[in-house]
C-alpha cells in the first residue's frame, strides 16, 4: 500500500495491484510535483492518463483539485482505482474510464486544466503521445495554458525521439530527474503556435 502525501486525505492508504504490470508514482515524486505546482492545482479539472491505482489523481484531489478523470486499461489496476475512489468517498468528483488512452482522449467531450501522464516506461507511449498525429486530440481537451506533467525514464530505449513540444504546441517549463525517473512539465500554448516561437532543443532521445 501507499499513502496520500498531503491535503485533505493526507496519510490515507491506497491499494495498489500486485505484480510488475503497473508502477505507482513514488511518494517523493508526487509530493515534489504538488509542491511545485500547488497554485495550479486548486480548483483544477484533472486528467490522469495511464492512471494505475489512481495515486496521482487522488493526490491532486486531496490538495484541492475540483474533479479528476482517470483513464486505465489494466483490469487489476482498475479494480484498485475504483476501490480507492470509493474508500475516499470521491465518486461525485471523479470519472473512471477503462480503455485505450489514445482512443479515450480522442473522444473526450470536456477540457482539462491539469494532465498527468505516466505511461509504462518500456512501451514508449510518450513518443506517440507527443507526436503531430495526436496534437488535434490535445487541442480538443486542454484549456489555454493547461499544465501537462509527464513521468518517464530517459534510460529506456524507444523506437523514436520524443518531441515534448509536439511541434511547438507545448512549452517545456521544467525538466528534472528523480533517480531513474524524469519529470517533464509542459504548458499548452496551442496547436497553431509557430514552431519558431517555441523553445529549441527540446527533442529528447
Amino acid at each position: 500500500m501507499i499513502q496520500i502525501q498531503g491535503g485533505q486525505y493526507r496519510s490515507r492508504r491506497l491499494v495498489t495491484p500486485k505484480g510488475s504490470d503497473t508502477r505507482p508514482t513514488s511518494s517523493k515524486l508526487r509530493a515534489a510535483l504538488c509542491d511545485a505546482s500547488q497554485g495550479l492545482i486548486v480548483g483544477a479539472k484533472v486528467l490522469d492518463l495511464f492512471a494505475g491505482s489512481g495515486a496521482m489523481g487522488l493526490e491532486l484531489l486531496s490538495r484541492g483539485a475540483s474533479a479528476c478523470t482517470f483513464v486505465e486499461n489494466n483490469r487489476k489496476a482498475m479494480e484498485c482505482l475504483q476501490q480507492n475512489v470509493s474508500s475516499l468517498g470521491l465518486e461525485s468528483r471523479t470519472q473512471v474510464i477503462f480503455g485505450d488512452v489514445f482512443k479515450v482522449i480522442a473522444g473526450l467531450q470536456h477540457k482539462f486544466d491539469y494532465v498527468y501522464v505516466d505511461p509504462p516506461y518500456k512501451a514508449g507511449f510518450e513518443v506517440r503521445l507527443f507526436s503531430l498525429e495526436v496534437v488535434n486530440s490535445w487541442a480538443l481537451i486542454l484549456e489555454p495554458e493547461a499544465m501537462v506533467a509527464v513521468e518517464w525514464s530517459p534510460k529506456v530505449k524507444r523506437g523514436g525521439q520524443v518531441d515534448f513540444t509536439c511541434g511547438g504546441s507545448f512549452v517545456v517549463m521544467r525538466d528534472k530527474a528523480y533517480g531513474d525517473t524524469q519529470l517533464t512539465q509542459l504548458v499548452w500554448v496551442g496547436a497553431q503556435k509557430n514552431r519558431e516561437e517555441a523553445p529549441h532543443d527540446q527533442t529528447i532521445t
